[in-house]
């Protein structure tokens, strides 16, 4: 959206008290609006955070978990008060008179009492965005993560589209901390992995997902930096233009120019994957900064988010700072005693 003028034009980001800008990207199973081929298409099963200070040039990744219990206007479609976090956006679609930009108010806000963060702007993506971008790129190069199995991982829930017949290939096979690259339709096989259809490696489901979401996440914007896809900014814009209906956002085309403006001078500054760091909300090699437990929801108990929160604000205004630090055995100050 927007006009000519909006691509020379360069709008300042919005930023929170903290001088952050926050982003929530949501991914969907579709391949477009119009194509909903089945009832799980609209669910929000991938749902992240990016949290980044143009001054400190630091950036951190947070995940949320997809079955974490909220309260949603869901009437129009489940006829429920309360649910799962990914059915808040699709809900918010099926409401009468709804549009993408009031579905992304509700979706920010309710993201926004989860994290205690000022949410300002909604990126909504569907799968075929992952693969035309990684493809773009040619591809991306992954360190794959596991749950600590021997064999590495395995999931053969996407094996039924293997090109010489179903279940004739693997789509998710890797070896333990294997390093692969990955085309665009095998990155999106291991961003949707979970350990399902009888496989193994990934046995905290959607949190092992999610490292390796994160970890895709950060080697797309390494082949950006080291191809200087980022560096022409033109490039970028056609690339969105061509993605179409397959991704909106409340972004203006005036502050996307910022934004790849500040990606390029983030990238010149060093190491991308040093500066962008995650926020577990489920925290095994340090428990007691764990704030959910394995089915996503708050220790605390449902609807008590003030433990995430705590950590969140912790995290990103440098009070805590666990990245360099070798872990404790014996940590009373973590999320277990708030």
């Amino acid at each position: 959206g927007g006009n000519i003028f909006d691509l020379v034009r360069k709008d300042p980001l919005k930023k929170d008290q903290n001088g952050r800008t926050n982003i929530l990207i949501v991914g969907t199973d579709g391949f477009s609006e119009e194509d909903k081929s089945h009832p799980g298409a609209g669910l929000t099963d991938t749902m992240m955070v990016l949290s980044f200070s143009e001054e400190d040039g630091d950036v951190f990744m947070i995940s949320l978990p997809r079955d974490m219990e909220v309260m949603h206007e869901c009437s129009g479609w489940l006829g429920t008060w309360y649910g799962k976090l990914n059915e808040t956006y699709p809900c918010a679609l099926e409401e009468p008179g709804a549009t993408f930009e009031s579905a992304s108010d509700i979706t920010r806000a309710t993201v926004s009492e989860i994290l205690g963060l000022d949410i300002q702007y909604f990126v909504d993506v569907n799968f075929r965005v992952l693969i035309d971008v990684v493809d773009t790129l040619g591809g991306v190069t992954v360190e794959v993560a596991n749950d600590g199995d021997p064999r590495g991982i395995l999931d053969r829930n996407f094996d039924w589209a293997c090109p010489n017949g179903p279940y004739t290939c693997f789509f998710v096979r890797y070896e333990k901390d294997e390093v692969v690259h990955l085309d665009g339709v095998h990155a999106l096989a291991l961003a949707r992995a979970r350990g399902a259809a009888g496989g193994y490696g990934l046995s905290r489901s959607n949190f092992d997902r999610e490292v390796n979401q994160q970890r895709i996440l950060i080697a797309i914007a390494e082949k950006a930096k080291e191809t200087n896809f980022i560096g022409n900014p033109n490039k970028v814009l056609e690339l969105i233009s061509s993605l179409g209906r397959n991704i909106q956002t409340t972004f203006k085309v005036s502050e996307i120019r910022t934004l790849i403006d500040l990606a390029e001078s983030l990238s010149a500054e060093g190491d991308i994957a040093s500066r962008a760091k995650s926020i577990p909300l489920l925290n095994d090699e340090r428990p007691n900064y764990s704030v959910v437990d394995g089915t996503g929801q708050p220790l605390a108990g449902q609807f008590r988010f003030t433990a995430i929160q705590r950590l969140i604000n912790q995290a990103v205004t440098g009070q805590l700072d666990w990245w360099d630090t070798p872990s404790v055995n014996g940590e009373t100050n973590g999320a277990a005693g708030w």
